[in-house]
């Protein structure tokens, strides 16, 4: 595993087979975490499966729009989590994504065409949801337990 520090975070990662960069990992001293677009001169292409699990006091969490690849549980559990920015060239939104949050809107990305299972499940205070124009399945549970009052 290498790692690399960037505006005050640590990203612990490995390089994928075709010279692209996965993060699995990081750590941070803010509560803000911009996710960078390349680490040495290598392009970040995926997010690894609990990346930021059960992450504590992190409010936003920005990913770049090289990232078009997310494992599951992505950013489960991070209760204060209110913002987070989906890359633009992701076309699966991974099951538990981002459940167990306190996001209040998420706008899914024209790209996208599947949300998993669980994505954006008990997210109490999620009362809009802004749908790309490509999405075709929504996971069993996708928005379960949310306060919707908005999908559009």
């Amino acid at each position: 595993m290498l790692i690399a520090t960037e505006n005050n975070t640590t990203f612990h990662y490995t390089y994928r087979p075709d010279d692209t960069i996965c993060i699995h990992a990081c750590t941070a001293s803010g509560d803000k975490i911009k996710i960078p677009e390349k680490i040495d001169g290598h392009p970040v292409t995926e997010i690894a499966a609990h990346f930021l699990e059960n992450f504590e006091n992190i409010k936003e969490v920005i990913f770049p729009d090289s990232v078009y690849i997310m494992g599951e549980d992505v950013l489960n559990g991070c209760y204060d989590l209110s913002s987070v920015k989906i890359p633009n060239n992701i076309e699966y939104i991974p099951n538990r994504f981002c459940s167990l949050t306190d996001l209040k809107t998420v706008e899914i990305p024209d790209k996208v065409r599947v949300i998993g299972n669980d994505a954006f499940r008990s997210c109490f205070d999620l009362y809009e949801v802004i749908l790309g124009k490509n999405v075709e399945v929504i996971g069993i549970n996708a928005f379960a337990i949310c306060n919707l009052a908005s999908f559009h």
